[in-house]
């Protein structure tokens, strides 16, 4: 290239002076670009570069850490950054750019740790002379949703290592695996395996692909369906209180569907007479103001006076599981459910295991795979399944906990599924204009007309990781007495409704309660399943 360019030169009419300062310019230019790449290659010559490439079927994750070895530090370990798994069921493959030795790759050199340090066997089976395969010795990563994947230095492939420090992966499972997912694997067949059994459930007791979790019972020839027992609403939720019954026989299932409200909310020792183990598997609405609280302490009391093991198969709480959620007033003492905030950031799993510290039953839970406490329903990539004839989408299944607690002991009125809220001789303008103005987050306030031209107030959630559904009726109760006044009726002797009675702000009857709140937090905490 260069000759092809002093050839047009020496070709064109110029003179000698113009010739000469354009042959000297180009070698100029020539040696500026020889001593940059001499540069560059003595900066790279110090930096150690290990390409580990880590993949599932539906996953791959290059990741390449650097050493410079001009530089000193105190770190034995290198973080090689976080591997997202999609399938649990998969192994996970570790690739090189150089040949391994194959009496290095072994336990000792390879480790899995759950997130609270535990080691997790693995077989670690050579793939071809530059990766290998690793297989969790349950056959899937079910033990925790965070692992750490540890690989030795020692790993090395040559007399001069390549790498120069232990390199530890974060390994996150980013689907999410309901208890209802895991029923029938191996880790947990056993345990349900020729043994009859009653199921506490209804139309919410689905797993992450919608398949009901009676269905996947009934099916299996591992198990016998031996009773149905359903919460509040029945077994479809789609009963009312005219249409109790207080059991019957299912024509699909052929067993005995017994209903755990009303008139029976208790387990009885005929109801439990050919049972060897119960199974509870339904929807929880993360607000301590729901029946299925109820029925779930009962069925554990239950379950520990005839002395029968209780499997609950956990699923989310709908609200996240962050202590910013957990709002409310509670009773000062007691283990049961008045001893709960308003809101109180567990699953129902977790919640079983606080009640057992009073009941002490034989419970085990069954954890999902995949779930992380900041996440909300709608992180949770599940289908919603109607909770009652009043709660029929997410939003409302949101925002049970402000409507509910806004119309316990006074005239306000739910209306739209728990979309809304309405009171006789108040002005909703007014109101809603307050709740805009507060200090809340996560909502907006719409006064509309409903289907019978009257007026309403409408909630529209704005962002689900902000909204707090506790904090929002306890501000519309506020702002209702004191935008109503005496036409907006009180009939309740709890706290709240006495502090309402004293035209109390929202902020002060919050903070009423803050200190059992920051109780229950701390006790809590050893009840919990995931981080």
């Amino acid at each position: 290239m260069v000759y092809l360019i002093v050839k047009i030169i020496l070709e064109e009419k110029m003179n000698k002076t113009q010739k000469n300062i354009i042959i000297v310019s180009i070698f100029l230019l020539i040696a500026v670009i020889l001593f940059n790449s001499y540069f560059i290659f003595l900066k790279l010559k110090n930096i150690d570069f290990v390409n580990l490439k880590l993949n599932t079927n539906k996953l791959e994750t290059n990741t390449t850490y650097q050493n410079n070895n001009n530089k000193k530090t105190n770190f034995n370990i290198i973080n090689g950054g976080t591997v997202e798994l999609t399938d649990i069921y998969n192994p996970l493959k570790i690739s090189f750019n150089y040949i391994l030795d194959e009496a290095l790759v072994n336990n000792a050199n390879v480790k899995l740790y759950t997130s609270d340090k535990k080691e997790i066997p693995i077989i670690i089976n050579l793939e071809d002379k530059n990766s290998f395969l690793i297989f969790p010795v349950s056959g899937s990563f079910m033990e925790d949703s965070i692992y750490t994947l540890t690989i030795k230095k020692e790993l090395s492939g040559s007399k001069e290592k390549l790498i120069s420090k232990d390199v530890e992966y974060n390994i996150q499972i980013k689907k999410l695996y309901l208890g209802a997912d895991l029923l029938l694997t191996n880790k947990y067949d056993s345990l349900f395996k020729n043994k009859k059994i009653g199921l506490i459930t209804n139309q919410t007791g689905i797993d992450s692909l919608g398949e009901s979790t009676l269905d996947k019972i009934f099916k299996s020839n591992e198990m016998q369906l031996e009773a149905i027992f359903a919460p509040e609403h029945g077994l479809y939720g789609d009963e009312t209180s005219s249409d109790y019954k207080a059991s019957y026989t299912s024509k699909i299932y052929g067993v005995k569907v017994y209903n755990l409200y009303k008139d029976t909310p208790n387990l009885t020792a005929k109801m439990l007479e050919n049972i060897d183990i119960l199974v509870f598997d339904v929807q929880d609405l993360g607000i301590r103001n729901n029946a299925l609280l109820d029925t779930l302490y009962r069925c554990m009391e239950g379950a520990k006076s005839k002395n029968k093991p209780i499997y609950i198969l956990d699923r989310p709480n709908p609200l996240g599981g962050e202590n910013k959620i957990i709002e409310g007033p509670l009773s000062a003492q007691g283990t049961g459910i008045d001893a709960l905030p308003l809101s109180y950031g567990m699953t129902i799993g977790e919640i079983a295991n606080y009640f057992n510290q009073n009941i002490n039953c034989n419970l085990t839970v069954i954890p999902m795979i995949g779930w992380y406490r900041y996440m909300t329903f709608a992180d949770c990539d599940l289908d919603f399944k109607y909770i009652s004839k009043d709660i029929v989408d997410m939003d409302g299944m949101y925002l049970y906990g402000t409507i509910e607690l806004s119309t316990a002991n006074t005239n306000f009125n739910m209306v739209n599924h728990y979309h809304g809220i309405t009171v006789k001789n108040v002005d909703l303008k007014e109101i809603s204009e307050k709740m805009n103005a507060s200090a809340l987050s996560g909502a907006s306030f719409i006064v509309e007309k409903d289907e019978n031209g009257k007026d309403f107030i409408r909630i529209k959630i704005t962002d689900y990781k902000r909204f707090n559904p506790i904090k929002t009726g306890i501000y519309l109760l506020a702002y209702g007495r004191i935008v109503g006044k005496e036409n907006f009726k009180i009939v309740g002797t709890d706290e709240i409704s006495k502090m309402l009675e004293e035209y109390k702000n929202p902020e002060e009857i919050i903070q009423s309660y803050q200190d059992r709140v920051l109780q229950f937090m701390s006790l809590r905490d050893k009840y919990l399943i995931y981080k």
